[in-house]
Formats: structure tokens, sequence, C-alpha cells
């Protein structure tokens, strides 16, 4: 009796444990801080900005809509289909890509296998990402991860709080944690990057400084002349969970959207020079609407 009561529990408990995890399906509300330096800037195209940022992501299976609601981008991830939609409806316009050759160059970048440029890849010399604990967050169970990547392109620190209860899609990781193999919803996430963006043109391509200037210049409107270190730290924390079932519709374009298919996911940079273009034309730019630059979420955080 004793044994079969000892069976019992250890049944009751492992299915405890398997209800207590579940896919989630529904829209994720984050805010961010950022802060970046001027290369990291120019070379985003203006994607990326120094102050504060609201997204949201809706989740269904294995599909995501990536919405930023501070640039007005909006971003299909479909793994399934073999497809991935950037667009944006302020100005009528969007690009897609198969999600492989968009993947390479972008999903990738915290991945193991590391990023591909120009046909190269930058598989990371150091990847590690260990738990350090657990703790409660927001009334949930929580992982605490600590991880660092270093490879040719730069080097990364990460602090990840992951909540146990929810399985998240490859395609939620492919676009919040860019291919860092962690299928937990994310609560809170610090990382911190020292990029060597002119060692690694040179690497890759195998360019004299020279040409690599030449060829970051042409990503962006202005010379490039400073090719050292080019730092980001950004802060992410999860501000909503609307558990909720998804309907299709909701990863349709909108109409009146003028797709442009292309092979080359560095395309998707002309996308971003007209977005930050009219966001200037029209005061829209995020810096333009805050003077105040505020780096404070709202809690604080143990890191």
């Amino acid at each position: 009796m004793k044994l079969k009561s000892i069976l019992f529990a250890s049944f009751v408990t492992l299915s405890l444990a398997g209800f207590a995890q579940k896919n989630f399906e529904g829209e994720l509300h984050y805010r961010s801080i950022e802060n970046h330096d001027k290369t990291v800037v120019d070379v985003s195209c203006g994607m990326a900005y120094n102050g504060s940022r609201n997204t949201t992501y809706i989740v269904k299976g294995n599909k995501v809509l990536f919405i930023d609601e501070c640039t007005h981008m909006r971003t299909i991830v479909d793994a399934d289909n073999n497809v991935v939609i950037l667009f944006n409806e302020l100005i009528g316009k969007g690009m897609q890509f198969e999600y492989d050759g968009y993947a390479k160059s972008y999903f990738n970048t915290f991945s193991k296998e590391g990023p591909s440029y120009m046909g190269h890849g930058a598989p990371p010399s150091l990847y590690r990402f260990e738990k350090e604990g657990n703790l409660t967050l927001s009334d949930k169970q929580a992982e605490y991860i600590k991880g660092r990547i270093e490879n040719k392109t730069a080097s990364t620190d990460f602090d990840i709080y992951a909540f146990s209860s929810y399985v998240m899609p490859k395609a939620f990781s492919d676009i919040f944690l860019h291919g860092i193999d962690i299928d937990k919803l994310i609560g809170k996430m610090k990382w911190e990057q020292v990029n060597l963006i002119g060692s690694a043109l040179s690497d890759f391509g195998k360019l004299p400084t020279k040409i690599a200037k030449k060829y970051l210049s042409k990503l962006v409107d202005s010379q490039i002349t400073d090719l050292s270190e080019a730092k980001t730290y950004e802060l992410n924390e999860l501000k909503e969970i609307n558990e909720r079932e998804v309907s299709d519709a909701e990863f349709l374009l909108p109409e009146g959207i003028n797709i442009d298919k292309s092979e080359s996911p560095f395309k998707v940079l002309d996308l971003y020079k007209e977005t930050r273009a009219y966001l200037l034309q029209h005061n829209m730019y995020p810096t333009q609407l805050n003077k105040d630059v505020i780096y404070k979420i709202d809690d604080e955080w143990d890191f």
C-alpha cells in the first residue's frame, strides 16, 4: 500500500507540473529602455534610438505579429510557411522574405550557430547560458538566467528572468530573443553588447578598412568615420499579459500595403530609411515626441 501511495503521489505531482506549463496564446506588452552609441543608431537606419519603446507581440501557434508602437513597424513571423513580412501602414509599404534567409541574418544573432553576413558565418567562440536560481516575479515563479556570448563581431552579457509556467513558440524566441534557445515567457531581460564593426566586416569579407567603411556608408545617409567599438544597452520588461483566443485574420496584411519580395535581407534597410524619413517629416519620430529621455521603467531591477 505504501508503494502504491508513493507512485500515486508521484503521478499527481507530474500531472500538476504538466498542467502548470501551457502553450501561450494571446498578446504581450513590453516596455524597453535603450541606449546606443551613434554608430549603432546610424547602421540601424534610425530603427534604434535612445529612449523608451513600447512593443506588442501577438502569438498563436508558431506565428508572431510584432508591433513596434513607437516606429509603427510591424513584423509577421510565420516559420511554418517560411515567410517573414515587415511593413509600415503609415507609408503603405512592406517587404517579404523567405524565413530561412532572413533568420540567418537577423534571428540568429544570439543563437548557438551565430548570424551570417555577406555569406560568412559568425559562430560564437563562447556561448554560455546558465540558470542561477528561482524567484517570484509579478506573483509568478521565474528562473533567473545569466548568459554571455562572444564571437568575431561582439561580446554580449545577459540577465534574463523567464516564467516557467508558459511555453513560447520558436517564432517568439526568434524575434524577441534573437535566437536564444529559451522556450519560456520572458518577464525581464537586460543585455549589454560591445560591437567591433570594423573588425567584423574586414574578417567576413576580407576587406581593407577603407572598403569596410565604404560598405557601411552605403547603409546610412552619412559617412561613418569611426569603426571602433559600438555599444548597446537594453532593458526589457513585460508590462501586461493578455491571454486570449487569437484569430488567424490578425496575421493578414492590411489592405493597401505594397509588398516587395526580396531574396536579400539587407533590402529591409531601405524600408527602415523610408520609415525614419516619414516619421521625422511628420514630427512622429520617438525622440521628437519626448524631449526628456526617461531611463527608469517602473520597478526596481534586482540587477
